[in-house]
């Protein structure tokens, strides 16, 4: 894949496994309506930083091999991964999961003072 960052607001179901393995270039994806992140699905995705889809469950093995993987803001993530590379494996999911949060509430704080939403003192 040639794409660095992917978002994709309409997007509710991914069918296939593999969905987005080897896209070596992308570094942050987006989806908030998404349901499912299959399995395998960013695997080796080496450049993965941010995955944002809060309404997804994340299933087995779905960041294999994603060593710089930082942020993740999912629903569910109680999945297995056996790559000895990624988050998961490492033991550091957890901060994963936590600086997605920030990322997302964060990201809708900003979008929500563009469209003059939110009054800030």
């Amino acid at each position: 894949g040639m794409f660095e960052s992917v978002n994709l607001p309409s997007l509710v179901q991914m069918n296939s496994i593999y969905q987005f393995q080897a896209c070596t270039k992308l570094r942050i994806f987006k989806a908030l309506k998404v349901e499912v992140i299959g399995q395998q699905c960013f695997q080796l995705c080496d450049n993965l930083e941010t995955v944002i889809a809060p309404k997804a469950e994340i299933r087995h093995r779905a960041f294999s091999k994603c060593g710089l993987l930082k942020a993740v803001c999912a629903l569910k993530s109680q999945f297995n991964c056996t790559c000895n590379k990624c988050p998961k494996c490492l033991g550091s999911f957890e901060q994963c999961l936590h600086r997605g949060q920030a990322y997302h509430m964060l990201n809708r704080i900003h979008e929500l003072n563009q469209q003059g939403q939110l009054l800030m003192n």
